[in-house]
């Protein structure tokens, strides 16, 4: 099951199916995007949605500011890959949650995000993300360039 079958979004990356997202990747954003009174900014399908928009057949990203003093309106920029963290707790603990993958992003000091990409609850994955689902959901507002 992959996000980009009917999407307008193709894949961008050579052989992203054997890449990983990894400390040293970038991801460049492409557009503004503004927080403003949300406290989270959700991703699926290459299309930014409301928490409640989600789909529960598809895997999405949730961007969240890492600090307090990150802007809230975020400029076209490149991004780096501080670290990644791979989040199995729910799974593991309750059998029902899933797997979570979480890239620490950063411009600057001063700029650090949070983005989290899983399957919804009760969808039909409790596996991690793949790259490639990670990109059909982030696509139309960040690029990728996997560390290799």
């Amino acid at each position: 099951m992959g996000c980009n079958t009917g999407g307008p979004i193709k894949m961008k990356l050579a052989h992203i199916d054997s890449g990983q997202v990894e400390a040293g990747s970038k991801f460049t954003l492409r557009v503004p995007l503004m927080f403003g009174q949300q406290s989270a900014l959700y991703f699926q399908d290459a299309k930014l949605l409301a928490a409640g928009e989600l789909n529960p057949n598809m895997p999405y990203c949730r961007l969240t500011q890492g600090s307090p003093a990150s802007p809230r309106v975020i400029e076209p920029a490149t991004f780096a890959v501080r670290s990644v963290d791979y989040d199995d707790t729910a799974s593991v603990s309750t059998g029902q949650g899933p797997g979570v993958t979480r890239i620490q992003l950063a411009a600057n000091a001063q700029q650090p995000y949070s983005l989290a990409c899983q399957w919804p609850q009760g969808g039909p994955s409790k596996d991690f993300p793949t790259t490639q689902e990670i990109e059909g959901a982030i696509g139309a507002h960040f690029t990728m360039a996997l560390q290799r």
